[in-house]
């Protein structure tokens, strides 16, 4: 009987992906940055990702777009992807209230695209978001320390925060 009720919930889990295959997203979509051929491999596991799948995939389908636009030389396919991946995870986000690793990856393409874009409206909140989850135990201790190099290194931390961000 217990098995019978857990079918719908294996089924799911093997539809949609275990949450332990976040890690290969992460690592595809670091390499993904400097790496054209990595970028197509992320973009086409991405691509199957439906709009009914869970906002954290939408998110890293997002990021498959915007990683293609590193590597796209044509100006109109670099604004398409940039479109496609910032309708993307603005969905994802929305359907997803305070995900902390959605708003680190919206706080990743904010803090590095060009101003004239006028996509980083949401840079002093989401790192707020990121702060506050550094603050407590980490439950994904890899997803901890990517959020805290990444604030290290950004210009949108200031020297106390980021001497604070040292200490925890």
């Amino acid at each position: 009987m217990k098995l019978i009720l857990l079918q719908p919930f294996i089924a799911f889990l093997i539809f949609f992906g275990l949450p332990s295959d976040l890690p290969t997203y992460r690592k595809m979509m670091e390499r993904s940055v400097d790496d054209d051929v990595i970028a197509d491999q992320f973009y086409n596991k991405c691509k199957s990702i439906g709009e009914s799948s869970p906002p954290i995939y939408l998110g890293y389908k997002a990021m498959s777009e915007f990683m293609l636009c590193n590597h796209v030389f044509s100006p109109v396919a670099k604004w398409s992807h940039f479109k496609k991946g910032r309708k993307i995870l603005e969905e994802a986000i929305s359907r997803s209230g305070e995900d902390t690793e959605l708003r680190f990856l919206r706080f990743s393409v904010q803090s590095r695209v060009p101003s004239l874009l006028n996509y980083s409206n949401n840079l002093y909140d989401d790192k707020l978001v990121l702060m506050e989850y550094l603050k407590k135990e980490p439950l994904d201790k890899d997803l901890y320390n990517r959020i805290k190099a990444y604030l290290l290194q950004t210009k949108y931390c200031n020297t106390v925060e980021k001497e604070h961000l040292k200490t925890l």
